[in-house]
């Protein structure tokens, strides 16, 4: 009975992991991203907001990365990683860094790696700190309303 279990366990791990795989192959397969960046020439990094994070190279080649998801705390504060394989991939994560050294936030996974210009850093930049335009409402129409009072309801 334990063996049919882990024999069907085994058979149907492939199937679990297909969707997301998948799912990370489109992401990968967009123009210009890269999964992974080589740690070894990673000379500085800066945080943009909690979602955009850019990644400095030896020979001024500058990475941004889009996380999937909102990393909150991170907006303006340190991050830790750690690399097993000397470089930085898609899925792994950064640990957002509160106050002092040993305090740590939340654990957030990176997404893929845009090579971006200088100029490309300032769009970005101006785009996220653009407000939204206020939108003006339509006037509001006045109708006159006359109340008629019940002269029954009135006697009682």
């Amino acid at each position: 009975m334990t063996t049919k279990i882990r024999l069907l366990v085994l058979l149907a791990c492939p199937l679990l992991l297909t969707a997301p795989a998948l799912a990370m192959a489109e992401e990968i397969d967009k123009p210009g991203a890269r999964k992974c960046i080589p740690t070894r020439r990673l000379t500085s990094t800066a945080v943009i907001d909690d979602r955009n994070v850019l990644f400095y190279m030896i020979g001024k080649t500058v990475y941004r990365n889009i996380l999937p998801n909102q990393c909150k705390g991170l907006t303006g504060r340190a991050f830790t990683y750690a690399s097993m394989a000397g470089s930085l991939c898609n899925f792994d994560t950064i640990r957002v860094m509160k106050g002092g050294h040993s305090a740590y936030g939340p654990l957030c996974r990176l997404g893929n790696f845009y090579a971006v210009t200088d100029d490309d850093i300032r769009e970005i930049i101006a785009l996220l700190n653009k407000k939204p335009a206020a939108k003006q409402l339509p006037s509001a129409e006045v109708e006159e309303v006359t109340v008629e009072t019940d002269p029954e309801a009135d006697q009682n």
